[in-house]
């Protein structure tokens, strides 16, 4: 066993700062995909969920994302533009 010893919690969590400062301040020009996926979050309230089962299992008729994102991009935008709404 060495001399040194670290606490795990302690580079758990500088790791997962770091990550999120990342993430975070990315611009939205970095990578060839972030330009779509950054307009459908912010029009994601005018996207209709699918009508039938099967779409919601394997995506359809033309739809580019599957439900379960189109869904969690709801539930994100209304809770940031409700916040936003404080600042």
């Amino acid at each position: 066993m060495t001399s040194i010893q670290y606490n795990s919690k302690l580079y758990l969590y500088i790791n997962y700062i770091t990550i999120c400062l990342f993430m975070a301040l990315r611009s939205p020009t970095v990578g060839s995909d972030t330009l779509s996926y950054r307009s459908f979050f912010y029009n994601s309230n005018m996207t209709d969920l699918p009508n039938n089962f099967i779409n919601w299992i394997l995506p359809l008729n033309n739809q580019r994302f599957e439900t379960g994102f189109i869904l969690l991009n709801k539930l994100i935008a209304r809770f940031i533009i409700k916040l936003a709404k404080y600042f």
